[in-house]
């Protein structure tokens, strides 16, 4: 085997390939990635970010800055690292950017001495199905903002296509809730916030969506005023406490028209409430995605703390715009063990990298006592991740638009 030019092996493999010392400069590069426009000469020991500079007109990409995140994370974890489709625009022969969507792959290589010392970093170019036309569509979106505004813990209010939609309504004072409310020997959680809203200051709610019964997601004042709301779409537990709530399992779909004539779609979506074991012990939750034509496609998690099922329903709607995830690191350590059973800052950065270019607004993540981090601890791992401009980590009583 002496005699094999690996270097030559390499250069001919038909697939975009790179090699980066831990400075990021490029020490090899496939034919395939080099294409018609640049030649190894220009490329072999300089840096990745003056080969391929980020567009300054398009700031929203964060390529770089994702780029070498993902990068730093390979060497810190010494792991592979599989990234979220991710924008970074390429310029032409005449220095115009062109918009291009990337799916990255990075690996780490060791010495002997199980040292990093370089990256191979891989991509492949999913343009054709992320920009109609290639690179010729803007990412400006003509649909219209959506106000959302976080009433407390999970409970937000997003005013969409002429409906008025709340999600997991907790409108109780703080209080304590044993075992003879939650069914569980010995077991109480807490309330500690009072919400920043009443249900008579809310004005007309069109639809409720309830991810499941626990009473951190939907408690006694929540349930009292589900039974006064025309739309309720949630599980079969919740039907069986609400009046006229509806039972929907994953991918059922309803639909609502608004007094503007518009049509929403609703479809259920899995969430799995914990780690395998877990999860499928403490009852059904759905998340849902809302849609319809002209507006924004938006994603509301429910207590879902599986990435895989954040990867499952951006495959199935790979438009999402807007994302409210079930954060807050919640955790009961004597009974579950110490597993968290929602997303926890980290798990949450894991799916904002999945929902690229998808603004992310972290809710339930306050106002009770389980609850181990908040959203702005969301968002300073986010931070770390270089997705954190995407992420709207908003108080309750505050509002945005997205």
């Amino acid at each position: 085997m002496s005699d094999v030019d690996f270097e030559q092996i390499f250069n001919a493999v038909p697939a975009n390939y790179l090699v980066y010392d831990l400075d990021w400069n490029i020490v090899a590069v496939t034919d395939a990635t080099l294409g018609d426009t640049l030649t190894r000469q220009e490329v072999i020991g300089r840096n990745q970010f003056d080969v391929f500079p980020d567009n300054p007109d398009a700031p929203e990409g964060a390529g770089r800055q994702a780029m070498e995140a993902a990068l730093q994370r390979v060497i810190d974890e010494r792991a592979g690292h599989e990234m979220p489709v991710t924008r970074y625009d390429i310029a032409d022969g005449s220095g115009v950017f062109q918009a291009r969507y990337f799916k990255p792959v990075n690996q780490p290589v060791f010495d002997s001495d199980g040292n990093v010392t370089h990256v191979i970093h891989g991509v492949v170019d999913v343009t054709e199905s992320h920009v109609p036309g290639g690179g010729s569509m803007t990412t400006t979106t003509t649909a219209p903002e959506v106000p959302i505004t976080l009433i407390g813990g999970p409970t937000a209010l997003i005013e969409y296509a002429g409906l008025r939609i709340l999600t997991d309504p907790t409108f109780d004072e703080p209080q304590a809730y044993g075992s003879d409310l939650t069914g569980y020997e010995g077991f109480t959680i807490v309330k500690t916030e009072s919400p920043a809203m009443q249900p008579e200051e809310l004005g007309t709610i069109d639809v409720v969506l309830a991810s499941h019964e626990h009473f951190d997601n939907l408690d006694l004042s929540g349930r009292e005023f589900c039974a006064g709301i025309q739309h309720v779409f949630t599980t079969d537990v919740v039907a069986d406490i609400v009046p006229g709530a509806e039972a929907l399992v994953d991918w059922d779909v309803r639909q609502v028209t608004s007094a503007t004539g518009q049509v929403v779609t609703f479809t259920a979506v899995p969430a799995h409430h914990g780690p395998e074991g877990i999860w499928q012990a403490i009852g059904p939750v759905i998340g849902f995605v809302i849609e319809s034509p002209g507006e924004k496609t938006i994603y509301f998690s429910g207590d879902n703390s599986d990435v895989d099922i954040v990867r499952e329903v951006s495959d199935r709607f790979p438009n999402i715009e807007i994302a409210l995830l079930n954060v807050g690191g919640p955790k009961f350590v004597e009974m579950l063990g110490d597993h968290y059973i929602t997303f926890s800052d980290e798990t949450a950065a894991d799916a904002t990298e999945v929902l690229a270019g998808a603004t992310i607004i972290p809710v339930h993540a306050d106002s009770w006592g389980h609850f181990t981090q908040t959203t702005a601890s969301m968002k300073a791992v986010a931070e770390t991740r270089g997705v954190a401009q995407r992420v709207i980590a908003l108080a309750p009583g505050e509002s945005t638009t997205a």
